[in-house]
């Protein structure tokens, strides 16, 4: 699992936990992070947090290594 949902409080909290990647987006996170927000949504949270685990970066934005494998058109 490459994302996190937790509690504090009247918040919730989304952490990306791919560091070794900078926390790039990879279709699988995607899918994670939407799953994530469906489970938000069922909740009274107030507001959500976004971080990234890591010291390096927040999000580094799509992982192109993904990218690479895809024709233009998909």
């Amino acid at each position: 699992m490459t994302v996190h949902l937790t509690r504090i409080d009247e918040f919730a909290l989304l952490t990306l936990d791919r560091p070794e990647a900078l926390n790039a987006l990879s279709f699988a996170t995607l899918g994670e992070i939407d799953a994530r927000l469906d489970e938000v949504a069922a909740t009274d949270a107030r507001a959500l947090l976004v971080t990234g685990a890591g010291g390096r970066a927040f999000c580094a934005g799509a992982d192109i290594k993904e990218l690479m494998s895809r024709s233009m058109a998909t």
